[in-house]
């Protein structure tokens, strides 16, 4: 079994040199031991076979998804800079090179297991924004089940002033700048990881009172109105704590437009949740060096890394 493709005989037969009596027998178990052999190696390597193709699966899949897309792309005839904008977001998102189906895999399975499955991937986000870190934390899983994680990138308005307020966004990585368009588009203030916006309007039942813009590339969390005030019904704590913070935050806002309007108490000038958060009070200039610098390395990588998929799928790596 372990001499096959020698070209030396068997261990089995060198002593034989004729077909009779023992030596029959002695070929006839060296021929079953040569084919016992040989099927044992067709299924080795059938396995690995197997093995190697599962494995991989989600990388074809993947690379699939960027022929489709470059295809697609190259036949409306993007522009250049809508080009690279289109890869970077495919870089950023699938920096692993693997692309899955995850409505499909969610819906697969039970209830119970889809929200702990959703709760583990919203993990980041739980530890940074201090509402969902401290506190109830079946308040939290009810918030990680319902957020959708997305990418922004640089100078991108994700809130507008004067809208109604249909969604807001907690900030797991990034800056992102507030500012009044009234007020010659002036930045208000510069937020960062652990913080979230726009639940002014949606709290207060009033328009948006400013503009969010990301000042760095962001890692954001999405969640609509509808779901967040049906678990802020739930738990009334919560729902007055926010809406203290927003009523404040209104406040600030009409104070830094027109002082004389309304008038800010000492538990009115510094934001009770944004103070929490570990990038409160750094200079916001530093923070968005330090984040550039990052969506650069990790920019490089994921370019690095498509380059060598590709190069090894026998593609030209520059093609996405």
């Amino acid at each position: 079994m372990i001499m096959i493709g020698f070209e030396t005989p068997p261990f089995t037969n060198v002593s034989c040199d004729t077909n009779s009596d023992w030596c029959a027998i002695e070929n006839w178990i060296t021929l079953l031991c040569l084919y016992i052999g040989a099927v044992f190696y067709s299924l080795l390597i059938s396995s690995i076979s197997s093995i190697l193709q599962s494995a991989n699966m989600s990388s074809r899949v993947f690379e699939e998804k960027l022929g489709k897309l470059d295809d697609y792309m190259r036949s409306k005839k993007f522009p250049a800079m809508l080009r690279e904008k289109v890869k970077d977001y495919f870089h950023l998102q699938h920096s692993d090179g693997k692309l899955f189906d995850e409505e499909e895999i969610l819906a697969s399975v039970t209830p119970l297991l889809r929200r702990e499955i959703v709760e583990h991937n919203n993990r980041d986000v739980l530890m940074k924004v201090p509402l969902l870190r401290d506190g109830n934390e079946i308040f939290s899983s009810e918030v990680a089940s319902v957020i959708k994680p997305i990418i922004s990138f640089p100078d991108e308005v994700i809130l507008r002033e004067n809208t109604t307020g249909t969604e807001m966004f907690f900030i797991s990585s990034g800056v992102v700048e507030i500012y009044v368009e009234s007020a010659s588009h002036m930045t208000y203030v510069a937020i960062g990881d652990g913080c979230y916006c726009g639940e002014v309007s949606m709290l207060l039942s009033c328009k948006r009172t400013a503009s969010a813009r990301t000042k760095t590339q962001c890692m954001l969390f999405r969640c609509a109105a509808k779901q967040m005030q049906g678990i802020l019904d739930d738990y009334p704590e919560k729902k007055d704590y926010m809406e203290n913070v927003a009523i404040c935050r209104q406040k600030r806002i009409f104070n830094y437009l027109s002082k004389e309007s309304v008038e800010l108490g000492e538990e009115d000038r510094d934001d009770q949740e944004d103070c929490k958060t570990d990038l409160f009070g750094v200079d916001a200039s530093e923070v968005m060096m330090v984040k550039e610098e990052e969506f650069g390395k990790h920019k490089e990588r994921a370019r690095v890394s498509m380059s060598l998929r590709s190069a090894k799928s026998g593609r030209e790596g520059g093609d996405f």
